[in-house]
């Protein structure tokens, strides 16, 4: 962005050399403009729109070509805006025509991702305060679960982005409060999520619900991974027990998350498995 905004006004002065008036700048000024609504071209539209540029520029004699048309592209500028922009110029000032559609369009594709980046990290430091709940007393509260089971997902976007996983949510907004410690019942969401993570297949889909029945809150996570084996099901909440590899597990997470919901919380745990899906059951009372 520094360099664009260094070299910006050097094009507008070789623009203003060739005599052009405001008027004959006017279709490029257009074209420079980048609509926000734009729909996001997939990599084959891109690559297609990208050589379509490439064969305009290089019929009109615009040097380094190649170099000049991956900006007009990323921000959508299609053959037909490129003509409207130098509609009218004269052939020897179509070269700082076009610089100048490059700059404005960089400029504002690289705006654009600033206040993306920034919508970004104001997401995760939102996440972060939730999921750690600083700042709050050490005694039981209201807590809502769907708020930290959000956030824990947030957290471990990641984890699921890297490995192409779906999540589907059924998260009811009016989910009743539970009296309970927000930061310790974030820990059981994330460790059973981030197991969920580690055993489902590339691509794979892990499932998260809640729901109410009778003085009770439910929460389901539920993955397709290969499933848990007979003889490991009796001890997966038994402290350091771990089928992971060694350096890569400790063997503490669902017996904390054990401890947590059932000495803390005063609810259950139930597990379901068969090859192909595995179901947590966390239940919670309400009051």
């Amino acid at each position: 962005m520094k360099a664009l905004l260094r070299d910006l006004p050097n094009t507008v002065s070789r623009l203003l050399g060739h005599g052009l008036t405001p008027e004959a700048l006017i279709p490029a000024a257009q074209a420079c403009s980048i609509d926000d609504q734009q729909p996001t071209l997939s990599t084959l539209e891109l690559a297609d729109l990208e050589d379509a540029l490439l064969d305009w520029l290089e019929d009109h004699d615009i040097e380094d070509a190649w170099n000049v048309a991956p900006a007009p592209s990323e921000s959508g500028v299609s053959v037909d805006r490129l003509g409207q922009a130098t509609q009218g110029i004269p052939p020897e000032a179509v070269q700082d025509v076009i610089a100048w559609l490059q700059e404005s369009t960089t400029a504002s594709r690289l705006i654009g991702e600033v206040h993306a980046a920034s919508d970004r990290i104001s997401d995760l430091v939102k996440s972060v305060k939730s999921y750690s709940h600083m700042d709050r007393s050490n005694d039981k509260q209201p807590v809502q679960l769907v708020t930290g089971i959000e956030s824990t997902i947030t957290m471990l976007g990641h984890k699921m982005k890297a490995k192409g996983i779906s999540v589907e949510k059924n998260l009811p907004p009016d989910l009743p409060p539970i009296s309970g410690f927000p930061g310790e019942l974030n820990q059981v969401w994330t460790n059973i999520i981030d197991n969920a993570i580690d055993v489902v297949p590339e691509e794979g889909r892990i499932c998260v619900a809640a729901s109410t029945f009778g003085e009770r809150v439910e929460v389901c996570i539920e993955d397709n991974g290969p499933g848990i084996p007979d003889h490991v099901l009796p001890r997966i909440f038994e402290p350091f027990f771990s089928t992971k590899d060694v350096g890569e597990g400790t063997g503490l997470g669902l017996d904390i998350a054990h401890r947590i919901i059932v000495q803390q919380h005063r609810g259950q745990i139930l597990v379901e498995t068969e090859p192909g899906q595995t179901r947590f059951r966390i239940q919670l009372p309400i009051s």
